[in-house]
């Protein structure tokens, strides 16, 4: 896929749509990934009995916040998600600043008569500059369409690389705390337990034995993947203490609430040489057979071994 994908930015056929500022290297993958992968699917797809809920985030290049691919996101630019491609929202949630361009998102904001939910007109009027007042400014920028009137959508990752803060938002944000988790499937399960696969490899950098300093794009590397792996940490940290806050005030005698997370990541795998291995093998959209073996089994291995994992399974099965 990553050879193909080369090609056809080389490829002097799809030069002239790439000179456009309205098409982009990114454009070009999605259409390739709808064509190989989604075969023309809209989030419309996705809505049917039984399916789980499928969260896709990206980032929106000039505030920097987390832009998530929800019908209530949609609202606030007066847009139908349903109607969306796919291959577009997944190509934005990976589009790596400067190898790929942003999906452009148009802001058709006041044309639809949408009202701001009570929580947000309260939070604005908050003295104290609140968490949930400034999630409220966020939202409230996109309604100012004058000023905002094009997202530029990149990596995801940027914003939220495991992907947890609309937990955490589910239960921190809004005036009541947990009136949005009732928005989730399962809103009045008492034992919940979230997995959080972390894939970042800590790769081992030869310029920290030498004497010359790394080149450029070096310290780019280093920089970026310290400040996600940092911010992911305290990310963890966020999550799961407000979900902990929120089972113990929800726990009643007669109907306890248990919360358990656990984290899927390299430095749980016990074996030292397998964790150089999996931490070796770099961010390509290329992967050897053995390569995806040893990945599944590494995960499935860490899962197994997770007191967290094994005590959720406990509670789910009634066994306490």
């Amino acid at each position: 896929m990553e050879g193909v994908l080369l090609r056809k930015v080389f490829n002097p056929i799809s030069w002239v749509k790439l000179l456009s500022q309205t098409y982009g290297r990114t454009d070009l993958a999605a259409e390739y990934y709808d064509k190989i992968l989604f075969d023309g699917a809209t989030f419309a797809d996705l809505q049917r009995p039984g399916a789980p809920l499928i969260v896709i985030n990206a980032t929106d290049l000039a505030p920097g916040d987390r832009f998530p691919f929800v019908q209530p996101a949609f609202d606030l630019l007066c847009a139908d998600l349903s109607a969306y491609p796919l291959s577009r929202a997944f190509t934005a949630s990976s589009a790596v600043p400067v190898l790929f361009s942003p999906i452009t998102l148009e802001n058709f904001a006041g044309s639809c008569g949408y009202q701001p939910p009570a929580w947000q007109v309260e939070a604005l009027k908050d003295e104290a500059l609140t968490e949930r007042k400034i999630e409220a400014r966020r939202y409230q920028d996109f309604l100012e369409r004058d000023k905002r009137p094009w997202l530029h959508l990149v990596d995801g990752g940027i914003s939220d690389n495991l992907g947890l803060r609309a937990y955490y938002n589910a239960l921190n944000v809004a005036a009541e705390p947990g009136s949005r988790f009732r928005s989730l499937p399962h809103p009045d399960a008492h034992h919940l337990m979230i997995i959080s696969v972390n894939a970042h490899a800590k790769h081992k950098s030869g310029w920290v034995m030498e004497r010359y300093a790394p080149s450029t794009f070096e310290v780019i590397g280093s920089v970026s993947a310290d400040q996600i792996s940092r911010y992911s940490e305290d990310t963890i940290q966020i999550v799961r203490y407000t979900f902990e806050r929120w089972a113990k005030d929800k726990s009643t005698p007669e109907r306890p609430v248990t919360f358990h997370f656990v984290e899927i990541s390299f430095d749980q795998v016990r074996d030292d040489s397998e964790r150089d291995f999996l931490n070796s093998i770099g961010t390509n959209f290329d992967l050897s057979d053995e390569k995806v073996d040893r990945l599944i089994a590494a995960a499935r291995q860490v899962l197994r071994d997770s007191k967290e994992f094994q005590a959720f399974m406990k509670f789910s099965r009634g066994d306490n």
